[in-house]
C-alpha cells in the first residue's frame, strides 16, 4: 500500500541505500583496519534491534503472538541461516575489499534457481536468465585476479554455501505465521531475537580472540574500533527499517531501482572514505550487477 507518496518513498529509498553502503564501509574499516571482533560485532548488532523491536512488541500486542513465532522451527532455522551468512560477510570484509565481497556474494545466483526447483517446484524463466547473466557479470573480477587470488578460499566456499542455502530455502522459511497487520514485524522480531541467541552462544563457545602483539590494533585503532562498533549497530538498524519501509510501498518499480544501486554506492563510498580504489574489473562487475538488478526490478514491477 502506498502511504508515503512518491517523493518521500524516493527519499527513504535513497537513505536506505546510503545506510546499506555505509554499513559495508563500516564493516570493512572495523573488521579489516581495526581488526575488530566478528563475534562482538554480531552480539551488539543483534542486541540493539532485539531491545528496540522485540521487547516493545510484548506490550503493543498480545505476548503469545511473539512467543508463537519464537517457538517456530521455521523461525529458528531462518535465524540460524541468516546468522551464518552474517559471519561469512564479516570474515569476507576482513580479508578482501568491498567490491570483491559484493561480487562474490552474487555467485550463488547460479545454483539458487536449481534449488528452488527442488524445494518449491518452480523457478521463473527470468530467474534463470538473470542468474546466468549475474554470474557472467562476475567474470571481470576473476579475470583481474592474480593466480594466487584465484585459489579457493575457505571463506568463499562457506559464503557460497550459506548464501545458496538462504536463497533456496527462503520461500519455505521466510514466511510469518500471520502475514496480516503486524505479522511481518513479529516474524522479524522473532528472527532477530534468535539471532541474538545464536550470537551469544558463539560468544560463549568461541570468545573474541586475542591478537598477537604485532597484529593488535594500536590505541588509536582500538578507539576507532569501539566507535565504529556502536555506529554499526545504529546504521544496521536504520538500514533494516528504511529498506522495509521503502520496499513495502505499493508504487511499482519506484523504490527498487534505487535500492538495488547499493553495491555501486558502496564502491564509491569506499573509494572516498577508505581510499580503496577498485580495479577496472571490479568496477565493471559492480556496474554490470547493479544494471542487472535494476533491470530485474523494473521487469518485476
Amino acid at each position: 500500500m502506498d502511504v508515503l507518496g512518491a517523493p518521500l518513498t524516493l527519499a527513504i529509498a535513497a537513505v536506505s541505500v546510503a545506510c546499506r553502503a555505509g554499513l559495508n564501509v563500516i564493516d570493512r574499516a572495523y573488521f579489516h583496519r581495526c581488526q575488530g571482533s566478528i563475534v562482538t560485532a554480531n552480539v551488539i548488532n543483534n542486541a540493539l534491534p532485539t531491545a528496540l523491536i522485540a521487547v516493545p512488541l510484548l506490550v503493543l500486542q498480545p505476548p503469545e503472538l511473539l512467543f508463537r513465532e519464537l517457538l517456530s522451527l521455521r523461525v529458528i532455522a531462518a535465524s540460524l541461516i541468516i546468522q551464518v551468512v552474517a559471519y561469512t560477510f564479516g570474515n569476507a570484509f576482513r580479508k578482501v575489499a568491498i567490491p570483491r565481497v559484493l561480487v562474490v556474494s552474487k555467485l550463488p545466483d547460479l545454483v539458487i534457481p536449481w534449488g528452488l526447483m527442488l524445494t518449491v517446484g518452480r523457478a521463473d524463466a527470468r530467474d534463470w536468465l538473470f542468474s546466468l547473466a549475474t554470474v557472467a557479470a562476475c567474470l571481470p573480477v576473476f579475470a583481474s585476479m592474480s593466480p594466487t587470488e584465484r585459489r579457493p578460499r575457505t571463506w568463499l566456499v562457506v559464503m557460497f554455501v550459506a548464501l545458496s542455502v538462504q536463497g533456496i530455502l527462503s520461500p519455505l522459511l521466510f514466511v510469518p505465521a500471520n502475514s496480516q497487520g503486524m505479522g511481518w514485524i513479529t516474524f522479524t522480531a522473532a528472527v532477530i531475537a534468535w539471532r541474538l541467541v545464536w550470537s551469544l552462544l558463539v560468544g560463549l563457545l568461541r570468545p573474541p580472540r586475542s591478537l598477537p602483539t604485532e597484529q593488535a590494533p594500536n590505541p588509536k585503532q582500538a578507539s576507532l574500533g569501539r566507535k565504529l562498533l556502536i555506529l554499526r549497530a545504529f546504521v544496521a538498524l536504520a538500514t533494516q527499517f528504511t529498506f522495509l519501509l521503502a520496499a513495502g510501498q505499493g508504487i511499482p518499480g519506484l523504490a527498487w531501482p534505487i535500492l538495488n544501486s547499493a553495491a555501486l554506492v558502496a564502491v564509491v563510498m569506499s573509494s572516498i572514505v577508505l581510499k580503496e580504489h577498485p580495479s577496472r574489473g571490479d568496477l565493471l562487475s559492480v556496474m554490470l550487477i547493479t544494471g542487472l538488478a535494476i533491470g530485474r526490478a523494473s521487469l518485476a514491477s
